[in-house]
Protein backbone atom coordinates (compact mmCIF):
# COMPACT_ATOMS: atom_id res chain seq x y z
CA UNK A 1 0.00 0.00 0.00
CA UNK A 2 2.80 2.46 0.76
CA UNK A 3 3.91 2.46 -2.87
CA UNK A 4 0.43 3.24 -4.12
CA UNK A 5 0.23 6.33 -1.92
CA UNK A 6 3.32 7.71 -3.66
CA UNK A 7 1.36 7.58 -6.92
CA UNK A 8 -1.66 9.41 -5.51
CA UNK A 9 -2.55 12.72 -7.08
CA UNK A 10 -2.91 15.91 -5.10
CA UNK A 11 -6.35 17.50 -5.31
CA UNK A 12 -7.06 21.19 -5.64
CA UNK A 13 -10.54 22.69 -5.54
CA UNK A 14 -12.20 25.41 -7.57
CA UNK A 15 -13.89 28.00 -5.38
CA UNK A 16 -17.16 26.94 -6.94
CA UNK A 17 -16.61 23.33 -5.78
CA UNK A 18 -15.84 24.48 -2.24
CA UNK A 19 -19.03 26.54 -2.17
CA UNK A 20 -21.06 23.62 -3.52
CA UNK A 21 -19.59 21.29 -0.89
CA UNK A 22 -20.61 23.67 1.90
CA UNK A 23 -24.10 24.09 0.41
CA UNK A 24 -24.40 20.32 -0.04
CA UNK A 25 -23.48 19.73 3.61
CA UNK A 26 -26.05 22.27 4.79
CA UNK A 27 -28.81 20.90 2.57
CA UNK A 28 -28.02 17.31 3.52
CA UNK A 29 -28.07 18.07 7.25
CA UNK A 30 -31.35 19.95 6.92
CA UNK A 31 -33.10 16.97 5.28
CA UNK A 32 -31.42 13.86 6.67
CA UNK A 33 -31.84 13.34 10.39
CA UNK A 34 -31.12 9.57 10.20
CA UNK A 35 -27.87 9.75 8.21
CA UNK A 36 -26.37 13.18 8.90
CA UNK A 37 -22.75 12.16 8.21
CA UNK A 38 -23.46 10.38 4.91
CA UNK A 39 -22.77 13.35 2.60
CA UNK A 40 -19.34 14.03 4.10
CA UNK A 41 -18.44 10.33 4.27
CA UNK A 42 -19.43 9.66 0.69
CA UNK A 43 -17.65 12.78 -0.54
CA UNK A 44 -14.47 11.79 1.34
CA UNK A 45 -14.61 8.34 -0.24
CA UNK A 46 -15.10 9.80 -3.73
CA UNK A 47 -12.15 12.16 -3.26
CA UNK A 48 -9.94 9.34 -1.99
CA UNK A 49 -10.88 7.27 -5.04
CA UNK A 50 -9.97 10.16 -7.37
CA UNK A 51 -6.62 10.57 -5.60
CA UNK A 52 -5.84 6.86 -5.90
CA UNK A 53 -7.12 6.22 -9.44
CA UNK A 54 -7.98 9.44 -11.31
CA UNK A 55 -9.04 7.55 -14.45
CA UNK A 56 -11.74 5.82 -12.39
CA UNK A 57 -14.29 8.57 -13.04
CA UNK A 58 -16.64 8.34 -15.99
CA UNK A 59 -15.64 10.57 -18.90
CA UNK A 60 -18.13 13.32 -19.69
CA UNK A 61 -18.63 15.31 -22.88
CA UNK A 62 -17.18 18.37 -21.12
CA UNK A 63 -13.70 19.77 -21.78
CA UNK A 64 -12.24 22.24 -19.27
CA UNK A 65 -9.11 24.17 -20.19
CA UNK A 66 -8.17 21.51 -22.72
CA UNK A 67 -8.70 18.55 -20.37
CA UNK A 68 -11.48 15.99 -20.36
CA UNK A 69 -13.78 16.33 -17.36
CA UNK A 70 -14.60 13.13 -15.49
CA UNK A 71 -17.38 12.44 -13.02
CA UNK A 72 -17.54 10.25 -9.93
CA UNK A 73 -21.03 9.46 -8.70
CA UNK A 74 -21.87 9.44 -5.03
CA UNK A 75 -24.68 6.91 -5.34
CA UNK A 76 -26.27 7.15 -1.90
CA UNK A 77 -26.50 10.95 -1.77
CA UNK A 78 -27.04 11.40 -5.53
CA UNK A 79 -24.24 13.98 -5.78
CA UNK A 80 -21.46 13.92 -8.38
CA UNK A 81 -17.89 15.19 -8.23
CA UNK A 82 -16.67 16.67 -11.52
CA UNK A 83 -12.92 17.00 -12.03
CA UNK A 84 -10.12 17.25 -14.55
CA UNK A 85 -6.55 16.03 -14.30
CA UNK A 86 -4.21 18.64 -15.76
CA UNK A 87 -1.11 16.56 -14.92
CA UNK A 88 -0.18 13.15 -13.56
CA UNK A 89 0.34 14.68 -10.12
CA UNK A 90 -2.72 16.93 -9.90
CA UNK A 91 -6.49 16.57 -9.94
CA UNK A 92 -8.72 19.65 -9.99
CA UNK A 93 -12.21 19.37 -8.50
CA UNK A 94 -14.46 21.64 -10.55
CA UNK A 95 -17.89 20.99 -9.02
CA UNK A 96 -19.79 18.84 -6.56
CA UNK A 97 -23.19 18.74 -8.17
CA UNK A 98 -26.52 17.52 -6.87
CA UNK A 99 -27.67 14.85 -9.30
CA UNK A 100 -31.31 15.53 -8.51
CA UNK A 101 -31.06 18.80 -10.41
CA UNK A 102 -31.45 16.87 -13.67
CA UNK A 103 -28.81 18.95 -15.45
CA UNK A 104 -25.03 19.00 -15.71
CA UNK A 105 -23.01 21.88 -14.29
CA UNK A 106 -21.79 24.55 -16.70
CA UNK A 107 -18.01 24.21 -16.44
CA UNK A 108 -15.09 25.95 -18.13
Amino acid sequence: MGEAQGDRVKLEFAQRALSEIERGKREWLARRDKTPALFEAELAEALENIKAVPALGSPTDIVSRGHLVRRVEMRKTKYQAYYRQPSEELGYILAVWGGRRGTKPQLR
